[in-house]
């Protein structure tokens, strides 16, 4: 695995994020068997006495969930499960509509069409979106542990990304990513959940530039605002190892994520980390 590191920068005072890019490559060398060997035993160390739950309420949410849960446990370096929220209306409708325009984007790209605005986003709706999130302890329910890993796959699990953390989880949202420009209407999705974004420990994304589909490049990152940081795996889009590096990118891109959420804030300063046992 090749590792390449960009510097933070201040530009006006704002302190920009780190790039780390690693590329994950296929063993075809004694030496590059050697090194994803260690790559792999550094992932299940990190990751080694949790559990990696992949959260979703909503259809749309399924699809990634269950294929996130695939990677994982083919990969094998940590056990993972599905965990499936179960809302009450009218938390539920809403969730939908805003999970369907955080995926218009990619949906205006795709032959199915799917996708829509999320309609008046106003006080009435930030209402029931915060009623549903104060109940996200009881949504989530008992399974979840002090240092699991919980990867929510739409935008009413999202909700309980402070419930989660409070009970000394790492809570990462995995987002939808297109190729389509963004109307007003996702903007102002994203900005109805830019408060309950802030409980997140990273965001996590997947996508191949259509500039690199030639050279068969694959990128798994995840933003972590709290050490201001993006890590990024690169793996091999096509070939005989795919399948298997695309798996160990996933399992070293949250143990990454584990071991940056080690210190007493995640997520921002203004949000303290829950004591809890170390593993």
């Amino acid at each position: 695995m090749e590792s390449y590191l960009c510097g933070d920068r201040r530009e006006k005072g704002t302190v920009m994020p780190s790039v780390v890019i690693d590329r994950l490559e296929p063993p075809s060398s004694a030496r590059r068997a050697r090194t994803s060997d260690l790559v792999r035993a550094r992932a299940a160390d990190r990751l080694g006495g949790r559990t990696v739950w992949c959260a979703t309420a909503l259809p749309a949410g399924r699809g990634p969930a269950h294929a996130l849960h695939g990677c994982l446990t083919a990969d094998g370096c940590v056990v993972a499960e599905e965990l499936e929220i179960t809302p009450d209306e009218p938390f539920r409708a809403l969730a939908a509509k805003l999970d369907q325009a955080l995926r218009l984007a990619s949906a205006m790209a795709s032959p199915t069409g799917m996708g829509g605005e999320p309609g008046r986003l106003g006080r009435r709706e930030q209402a029931e979106y915060a009623e549903g999130a104060r109940d996200g302890e009881a949504l989530a329910g008992d399974r979840v542990e002090p240092g699991d890993v919980v990867v929510l796959h739409d935008a009413l699990t999202a909700a309980l990304g402070e419930a989660l953390r409070g009970r000394g989880a790492h809570v990462v949202w995995d987002v939808p990513l297109g190729t389509a420009s963004a109307g007003a209407g996702v903007a102002a999705t994203w900005e109805f959940l830019r408060p309950h974004a802030r409980a997140m420990d990273a965001v996590v994304m997947s996508w191949t530039h259509p500039e690199e589909r030639a050279f068969g490049i694959e990128h798994i990152a995840a933003a972590m605002p709290s050490p201001a940081l993006l890590a990024t795996k690169e793996v091999p889009a096509s070939g005989a190892d795919a399948q298997s590096l695309h798996n160990r990118g996933w399992s070293t891109l949250l143990a990454d994520i584990v071991d940056r959420d080690r210190g007493e804030s995640v997520g921002g300063t203004r949000h303290a980390r829950p004591a809890v046992p170390s593993r």
